[in-house]
Formats: structure tokens, C-alpha cells, sequence
């Protein structure tokens, strides 16, 4: 009788070969799968849709750029909510197609801003304010501004990389108005709980390698103990997985995401 264990050893060795393989081309094309996830939440103010874009890390205006203009078209949202790390570099000039493009679809409440860690780790040159309004985008920087009666936007410079200065930032708003709290590192939440109606963070990338039944391999410092998704409270977060990758140029099980959020009735 012949014995059959080394061909079923070559057989198993071939069949983790061809699950690596899977796996690392899943890896490369996992970051063009860009998905559009929806969300309803109640809030104190008339019905608002917001698209939630994180972590851009844009390098210009390539084809995953385009796709995400295009989605966030179909979706026609009324405020277009960007919680930073559009860039890299530190360089906007990179990100003027995307702002530009993302504008010009003309939300009726605007295009607001906030900047993450990579934009203070590689100062942006010149002056970012200028730079977001010759684009159409409103950049704020531990402030407020009121996009309609019923519903203000706060920004809050990164809390892990930056300083949010929460007092400043909600100095301007009145009581009893619809709040969206706008930061790139989540473990600014604490902070802001029972401020704002809701909250937006990025940062995560929700983990961008996620192993399954086990979860992200790593997330960068300053996501503390958050990862993606909702996280609840006096102030409800939603923490998006992003758009962009960062470092490595991959996602596993963790597909690039546009978050669209129906809030109040």
C-alpha cells in the first residue's frame, strides 16, 4: 500500500499557495471596490443627507478619484462632510481636482474640511484657509458655522496630531440647534460628548488589513480604542474606514467606504 502523505502534503501546500495568491490580489483591487454605506439617524432638525468622506490620501485626480465624485453625485447629498488626511504629502495643491470636482456638485449646504494628521505632520505650504475657499471648500479650524437655522457644523482641529480646542470651537453655537462635530482622530469623541448632535471621525481606516473573525492587524496611534463604525453616547460617532489607503497601498477585508447619513425627519 502506497503512501499517500507527501502528495496530500504537496496538496496542501499548493492550496495555502493559492489562498495567499487570492489573498494578496484581493489586497491590490480591494482599494478601487469603493462602497457607499447608508445611515439614519434622528436628530432635532429638519431632514439633512450627509456625505461622509475620510482619509482621502489623495496623490491627484486618478480613477479612484473620479469613482468617488461620481458616487457622491448619485447620492446627492446636502452637505459634504471631509474629516481630513485628504493628502499625503502636505501639499494641497495635490488635492485641488478632488476639492474642486466635489464643489462643483454644488451641495446646498456646502463643502466643509477639517485637517488630520498627515496635514500637520507635512505642513501644508501657503496658507490652507486661502487654499480650501479658491477650491469652494469651507476649512474649519476649531470653529463653527451655521449651515442653515436649524443645523451648525463644528470643526475641530486633530486631536492626536493637532490641538482641538473644543471650548473655541463651540463658543459660537446656540442651544437647542442640530450639532455635527467634525475631527479626524476619534479619541477626540470623549471630549465632545453630549456637545453635538452627532459626530464624524476618520483616522482608522478601519483597520484597512482586517483579519477575519479577528479583526484590524494594526491601527494607527490616536485611534485608541475605536475602529469603524458607530460608536454611541450623549453625542452618537461614526467613525469611517476611508476612502484612501495609507503606508501600504492595500485593504483586506475592509473595503473603502462613502458614508451617507439621512439625519433628522
Amino acid at each position: 500500500m502506497s503512501d499517500k502523505r507527501p502528495a496530500i502534503g504537496r496538496k496542501l501546500r499548493r492550496a495555502i499557495a493559492g489562498l495567499a495568491l487570492l489573498c494578496a490580489v484581493d489586497a491590490v483591487v480591494e482599494p478601487h471596490l469603493l462602497v457607499v454605506s447608508h445611515h439614519a439617524r434622528s436628530a432635532p432638525t429638519k431632514r439633512v443627507r450627509v456625505a461622509h468622506l475620510s482619509d482621502l490620501h489623495t496623490g491627484g485626480f486618478g480613477l479612484r478619484e473620479r469613482k468617488l465624485v461620481a458616487r457622491v453625485a448619485e447620492e446627492r447629498p446636502d452637505l459634504i462632510a471631509i474629516t481630513g488626511d485628504t493628502v499625503d504629502e502636505g501639499d494641497l495643491e495635490v488635492a485641488r481636482p478632488v476639492l474642486t470636482a466635489l464643489a462643483a456638485l454644488k451641495p446646498p449646504l456646502g463643502v466643509v474640511a477639517v485637517h488630520g494628521n498627515w496635514e500637520h505632520w507635512r505642513p501644508v505650504r501657503g496658507d490652507a484657509r486661502a487654499f480650501y475657499a479658491s477650491t469652494g471648500v469651507r476649512f474649519l479650524d476649531n470653529e463653527s458655522v451655521k449651515v442653515r437655522d436649524d443645523l451648525w457644523i463644528v470643526g475641530l482641529d486633530d486631536p492626536f496630531a493637532g490641538h482641538a480646542d473644543v471650548a473655541t470651537a463651540f463658543a459660537r453655537v446656540p442651544a437647542n440647534v442640530a450639532t455635527i462635530a467634525l475631527m479626524h482622530a476619534p479619541i477626540g469623541h470623549p471630549a465632545i460628548d453630549g456637545r453635538a448632535t452627532i459626530a464624524l471621525a476618520g483616522h482608522t481606516h478601519g483597520g484597512q488589513v482586517r483579519v477575519p473573525w479577528f479583526g484590524p492587524l494594526w491601527r494607527p496611534p490616536g485611534s485608541g480604542d475605536y475602529d469603524r463604525g458607530w460608536y454611541e453616547g450623549k453625542t452618537p460617532l461614526h467613525v469611517s474606514s476611508g476612502s484612501g489607503t495609507s503606508v501600504l497601498r492595500v485593504r483586506f477585508a475592509c473595503l473603502p467606504e462613502i458614508a451617507i447619513l439621512d439625519l433628522g425627519g
